[in-house]
């Protein structure tokens, strides 16, 4: 990060949020795209796009400031907008609060749904999980599992009599190796196998209804 930003942030005059920089990953945002746009927050006045200006009050090249603009008009962060009214150019925030406002939402329905599927394995268990438990369960979350995935998992261990995590986690990791990762296509997969099943039980059928018993019947004698 560059010094100059550093100076900005100790001397107060620009504030970060932890929530954003635990999340800069999430938001594509570089460090110094992230401290550019709490810069242009600060203001609550209309932003001109005057870029000497932020230039001299970042202490940063102003090359430097137009790159970090682009950049942000490109992620969809920020919006040069004309007025038409005043006849004049502005810098628009709104993007960044959408997607800030998108990120809190997910981050609040994230752990609610966390919770919620702790809670559901614990009641099919009829048990309180183990911390070993618990760290499968939240790696299955950090990797990107799907819930509903998980929750199909449960369904199966219940339905098979085998209330395991680690029963749960060769169910997870088997469809994982099928490339199922959504409901859909778990489903999709569980009706060709169901298909496929009954085509095994039709010619198994059609080979009983041709037995010729007779035939059999003079086998038996014979022998």
């Amino acid at each position: 990060m560059n010094i100059n930003y550093l100076k900005s942030i100790s001397d107060g005059y620009i504030t970060l949020p932890i929530f954003l920089i635990k999340n800069l990953n999430k938001l594509n945002l570089s460090y110094e795209e992230l401290i550019f746009l709490m810069y242009l927050n600060s203001n609550k006045k209309k932003i001109l796009p005057e870029f000497n200006e932020f230039s001299q009050e970042l202490n940063i090249d102003t090359t430097k400031i137009m790159e970090i603009v682009d950049s942000l008009c490109e992620k969809k962060y920020i919006d040069i907008v004309l007025d038409k009214k005043e006849k004049t150019e502005y810098i628009s925030l709104n993007g960044f609060n959408k997607k800030i406002n998108i990120l809190l939402m997910n981050n609040e329905n994230s752990e609610e749904i966390t919770n919620d599927i702790y809670s559901l394995i614990e009641k099919e268990f009829g048990k309180t999980l183990s911390p070993i438990e618990l760290q499968f369960i939240k790696a299955w979350i950090d990797q990107g599992t799907n819930i509903e995935i998980i929750k199909e998992a449960l369904k199966e261990a219940v339905l098979n009599g085998v209330l395991s995590i680690k029963y749960m986690d060769r169910i997870i990791y088997d469809w994982n190796n099928k490339n199922i990762t959504t409901p859909e296509e778990l489903q999709k997969y569980k009706k060709t196998r169901q298909n496929d099943k009954d085509k095994i039980d039709d010619n198994i059928d059609m080979e009983t209804l041709n037995w010729n018993w007779f035939d059999d019947e003079e086998v038996q004698e014979d022998e």
